[in-house]
């Protein structure tokens, strides 16, 4: 059984992890584990050009933390500026924005959780 899937975005060195469906659906029903669980999480260094504009949001709550470089996040219709050390929380269901900067693009480490 492969608990946790790779995939490729594009950005060079980056980590992308998946965990799959009947996985997440036998964390979702565990007594431990049904209030928060982690669905995918990644590392893009240096993400030129990474940009998400999601008009529904998702179906889960997305934590973003800015390793280097500098980016945005808006939701709610308030725009961040993110730079290193700073870290976003979007709410699961509410529309967002977020992207890296063109002069100095962001490295980030961020996960999808329920």
């Amino acid at each position: 059984m492969q608990v946790v899937q790779r995939r490729r975005e594009g950005f060079s060195g980056q980590t992308l992890l998946v965990v799959p469906e009947p996985q997440q659906r036998l964390m979702a029903k565990h007594p431990l584990l049904k209030g928060l669980h982690v669905t995918h999480a990644g590392f893009f260094p240096r993400a030129a050009g990474h940009f998400v504009n999601r008009a529904n949001g998702c179906t889960d709550h997305l934590l973003i933390a800015c390793l280097r470089g500098t980016g945005w996040a808006e939701a709610g219709g308030r725009r961040q500026h993110l730079e290193r050390g700073d870290v976003v929380g979007l709410q699961a269901n509410h529309a967002h924005l977020y992207g890296a900067s063109d002069d100095d693009p962001w490295t980030i480490a961020w996960v999808h959780f329920t």
